[in-house]
């Protein structure tokens, strides 16, 4: 056959019917460059068949006998199909015209392809003339055409490149790129050279690294143009990373011809930036001439022109003029027309981003910032700056980046000018190595916020050599200094040992179930990394993306939009940056710029529980209760941040199986055990159980809870009627002694007495040096727990009153629980002291049982605390002459507040003084007054004669009276009850108030 010539060539776009340029050139064209095919169409050579009514399928089986090509050149065995077309309508069949008629619009056309990439189109409706028409259309690409009545298939073979092929497809398909550019960042796109068959790899042939941590492949799926592989990731990726893709096992990816791929390792990614800078701090600063605002952003921003208009300043509520404002590296300085006066007015700054986004604040890939400040705007602190920045003091302001020194961070007391940095000649740095010193020049200096870092411009590889570097501020020309234009003097520090070591976190706590606090090994660098690189997989499942991130020291706090629920498992995610070797990148990094990797870490979600061996039990003494848990628990801390609240004292409940309950006084908490001090003491005898009822579950530490440090709660102990069992350790335990009218010693076990008594050899009693003769041993009739030891006379010997007692090896003292009093030496039970004709001034021993012997003398005796005896002797028929004695501290039973309640309840024992006293005659003998000071007096009237004459005073000093009489300790009131009424005490019932209560000895 005769080649036809050369025709325009339209898109595909334009075979569907579409206007255009090229369409219009090529069907002007055709008439002028009819093919062969045409002509001969023309003058009936080879008219095709009219068979529309023929299965078109079966047509194109037969259609190479028809087609008007060359077979050496063009060969297609893959079977092709086509969806029926509609039969032509229209009566009677075309018949031949000459090259000047009339070109018809071209056909309609739907397009497949077959296994071996070639393309046809099934085209209608048609006449003879559109074999030439459509060859037109396909330009230099050869085509086979079958013409049935006014339907025809091309079928348009083609090379890969578009060009003719004269040889069957046997190319693979090419990897040409892979590239993450979508704006969710999760979907990796491997680019081919030629559409795919619909065969895809499974997800675990893919390998996809991200900064040397490899990342899941959830999905794989072939894109609409047939073209490209799609990877859906489980973590996204928005910010440039070192991301590499591997497929294991090239020959599941095929073209259509069946040609299979390559395998492939470590192919880049390039990883489109789609995160927005986000601001990081603001701060007014105000020198001797002017006031700026420093806007500090997470990233470098693109260099450009602003629009002071999309800026708005107010400071005390007035509006406030920008007269300049620069895009300095990460940071914006807006210069105020007026200064700012005063050291902390209310600053607030909002900023718009304008519709020309050519004057808008981005990132360099022209990542749009955001709007900056609600309604109000954001607050802005002021500082008025007089003082040069300065290098750190600490050893690490200056310091390599690694051991192989090519990078110098140089930390400042404060953020430098972004927009003035001097030539890297300024500074030098002298290296010392094999005796001689050598210096390296620096080639270039990068600025953020504080920290300044000197690249080298040859790498130091003698780790042992020394670095000294320096900066002289140079003469012209930019200088460094802080943003109020305040210059760094010049300096010579030397280069401190690397820290190559990225920072660990040791745990994690949620300070409420909002807000996750991280706590690392060391401080982070300040700028932290961003909040999209954190996630955490909780409640159930759902995948929640941190709000705001944070750092402070060696604590990154994350915020999260959603409430975190308690005891269920929670996963962290971190996915690093690209890892940078400064610490100018928005990483997870100590303040050296050691990057940590990606992290994923469960989180503690467990609660405590109580031990299974020794969980509850008593101590020895039976006065407190200890549970034993598996962890550490959280002590309570009002001063930290957040506030961590004390478990109440009500939540406990102390139970003996009779149903009595002991009340629990308070509650403390010391590493993985809670004590529980008790109002009474258990008996050793008694069964105990235990109860705690726990508040709402809150997996943050802000809750009044037992928890652990992660905040998370311990379960309530007992339900219903049962409670926790606790194991009695309560021993046979003396409780205290006492002098009973200073001849005998009594002391109370917590626990009845029961069996035979011990000797009296098993008992020694001192008072000081001088040991007391005991003559007889008894239970107390009316109190089975006490034991009555009689002594041969009054104890009058001053000093400590000391009890032993060794356990005899028969008939020991024992107590209803049958256990045993241990052995014991000394034990000190208060002081005897005794008081001189003068006026003294005596102070018993602080928290003991002390006893003062008064005599003759205005004394002063303070107890400092515990229930002290304040006894007095006979002084005949004389009577004492007319002395006070100041009690400092007396002790009420049913006072309240510092030295006042039951255990400081004080003793008065007149027994000896009164003589002849009797109930009936009780007025003649004492008479409760107040003094001139509003002090209360005990008057004493030693015989109670017919007239009350005072031979004796005691004053309670710590005792006031008001104008009604009432009594007040510590600004508050004495209870009292009289006749069974509660009331306040006052100077008509103390007489009979101290008798009754056991804290006044008459008789």
């Amino acid at each position: 056959m005769t080649n036809s010539p050369t025709l325009p060539t339209l898109s595909r776009s334009d075979v569907s019917g579409t206007s255009s340029p090229a369409r219009t050139a090529a069907l002007a064209d055709t008439t002028r460059l009819a093919t062969p095919f045409a002509r001969q169409a023309k003058a009936g050579q080879r008219k095709p068949p009219h068979r529309e009514e023929d299965n078109f399928d079966n047509l194109l089986t037969d259609s190479p006998t028809a087609m008007e090509f060359d077979p050496q050149n063009f060969e297609n065995t893959a079977p092709l199909h086509l969806a029926q077309a509609a039969p032509d309508n229209r009566s009677g069949t075309s018949e031949s015209q000459d090259a000047n008629t009339e070109i018809p619009e071209p056909p309609t056309a739907s397009q497949t392809s077959d296994s071996n990439g070639l393309s046809s189109f099934l085209l209608k409706p048609m006449s003879e003339h559109t074999p030439s028409v459509v060859a037109s259309w396909f330009g230099t690409a050869p085509i086979g055409a079958v013409l049935s009545g006014s339907v025809m298939a091309l079928m348009a073979l083609q090379s890969k490149d578009k060009t003719t092929s004269t040889t069957p497809d046997t190319q693979a398909p090419i990897l040409r790129s892979a590239d993450i550019s979508n704006s969710a960042g999760n979907q990796l796109v491997l680019r081919y050279s030629e559409s795919l068959n619909d065969t895809l790899p499974a997800t675990s042939a893919f390998q996809v690294m991200v900064d040397g941590i490899s990342t899941t492949v959830s999905s794989v799926a072939r894109s609409s143009d047939m073209n490209n592989l799609i990877l859906t990731l489980g973590t996204p990726i928005t910010r440039a990373s070192q991301v590499s893709v591997s497929l294991s096992d090239g020959s599941v990816v095929k073209d259509l011809a069946g040609n299979t791929a390559s395998t492939f390792r470590d192919q880049a990614v390039t990883v489109t930036d789609l995160v927005a800078p986000t601001l990081l701090s603001s701060q007014a600063i105000t020198n001797a001439e002017k006031s700026v605002i420093v806007l500090r952003f997470s990233e470098t921003l693109k260099s450009g022109t602003l629009d002071p208009a999309n800026f708005s300043i107010s400071v005390a509520g007035v509006s406030q003029t920008i007269t300049a404002q620069e895009v300095l590296g990460d940071s914006i300085r807006l210069t105020l027309g007026s200064k700012i006066t005063g050291t902390s007015p209310n600053i607030n700054l909002q900023y718009t981003p304008p519709t020309d986004i050519s004057k808008a604040v981005k990132d360099a890939a022209g990542n749009l910032a955001a709007v900056i400040g609600p309604v109000g705007g954001v607050a802005i602190t002021h500082t008025l700056d007089t003082t040069a920045p300065a290098l750190n003091t600490d050893t690490l302001a200056v310091a390599a980046t690694e051991r192989q020194v090519r990078v110098i961070r140089l930390n400042f007391n404060e953020a430098l000018d972004a927009g003035s940095l001097p030539d890297p000649s300024s500074f030098t740095v002298n290296v010392a190595s094999g005796g001689s010193t050598q210096s390296v020049a620096v080639s270039s200096l990068r600025l953020s916020g504080s920290v300044l870092e000197l690249t080298l411009a040859t790498t130091v590889t003698d780790m042992q050599a020394g670095l000294r570097v320096s900066y002289a501020r140079p003469s012209t020309g930019n200088i460094l200094k802080d943003w109020a234009g305040q210059a760094v003097a010049a300096f010579a520090r030397s280069v401190s040992t690397v820290d190559a070591v990225a920072p660990n976190m040791l745990s994690s706590r949620f300070t409420n179930d909002r807000t996750l606090e991280l706590t690392f090994d060391e401080n982070l660098s300040s700028q932290g990394p961003l909040a999209s690189a954190w996630s955490l997989t909780a409640n159930g499942g759902t995948v929640l993306k941190a709000a705001t991130s944070s750092v402070s020291g060696r604590t990154l706090t994350l915020s999260f939009a959603t409430a975190i629920e308690s005891s269920k498992t929670a996963l962290l995610a971190y996915t690093a940056p690209t890892s940078d070797q400064t610490a100018l990148n928005q990483a997870l990094q100590d303040s050296l710029g050691n990057d940590s990797g990606n992290i994923s870490r469960t989180l503690d979600t467990t609660g405590p529980s109580l031990n299974s061996v020794n969980g509850a039990v008593t101590s020895a003494n039976g006065l407190q209760v200890f549970l034993n848990y598996n962890e550490t628990l959280l002590s309570p801390s009002s001063s930290g941040t957040p506030v961590i609240p004390a478990v109440s004292a009500s939540a406990f409940v102390v139970r003996k199986s009779t149903g009595e309950s002991i009340a629990v006084s308070s509650v403390s908490i010391s590493g993985t055990q809670v004590l529980l001090n008790l109002a009474s003491a258990l008996k050793p005898s008694d069964t105990v159980s235990v109860f705690y009822t726990a508040p709402t579950t809150n997996i943050a530490v802000n809750n009044a809870a037992l928890q652990d440090s992660s905040g998370n709660d311990a379960a309530s102990l007992g339900s219903g009627v049962t409670g926790q069992a606790v194991t009695n350790n309560a021993v046979l335990v003396k409780l205290d002694s006492n002098v009973a009218a200073l001849d005998q010693l009594v002391i109370q076990l917590n626990e009845n007495i029961t069996g035979n008594l011990p000797a009296l050899s098993a008992f020694t009693i001192k008072a000081g040096t001088v040991t007391q003769t005991i003559t007889g041993i008894a239970k107390d009739p009316a109190d089975g727990s006490k034991l009555v030891l009689s002594l041969s006379g009054s104890v009058d010997d001053p000093g400590a009153l000391l009890v032993s007692y060794t356990q005899p090896s028969s008939n020991p003292l024992t107590g209803a629980s049958g256990k045993t009093l241990a052995s014991f030496t000394d034990q000190n039970f208060g002081q005897v002291i005794t008081s001189t004709n003068a006026a003294d001034t005596v102070n018993g021993a602080a928290n003991r049982v002390d006893y003062f012997l008064g005599t003759t003398g205005n004394d002063s005796l303070s107890g400092l605390g515990g229930s002290d005896h304040f006894v007095w002797p006979d002084f005949g028929a004389s009577g004492p002459s007319g002395f006070t004695q100041t009690l400092q501290d007396f002790g009420f039973k049913k006072g309240s507040g510092v030295l006042q309640g039951t255990a400081e309840a004080d003793l008065l024992d007149l027994s000896q003084l009164l003589n002849g006293y009797t109930q009936a005659n009780q007025a003649s003998f004492l008479k409760a007054i107040k003094n001139a000071d509003n002090k209360l007096v005990l008057q004493i009237d030693h015989d109670g004669g017919s007239v009350f004459t005072p031979t004796a005073n005691l004053l309670f000093n710590n005792v006031t009276v008001n104008a009604s009489n009432q009594l007040l300790i510590n600004g508050q009131f004495i209870s009292d009850t009289v006749n069974g009424v509660s009331a306040n005490l006052t100077l008509l019932t103390l007489i009979d108030h101290l008798r009754l209560e056991g804290q006044l000895i008459v008789l």
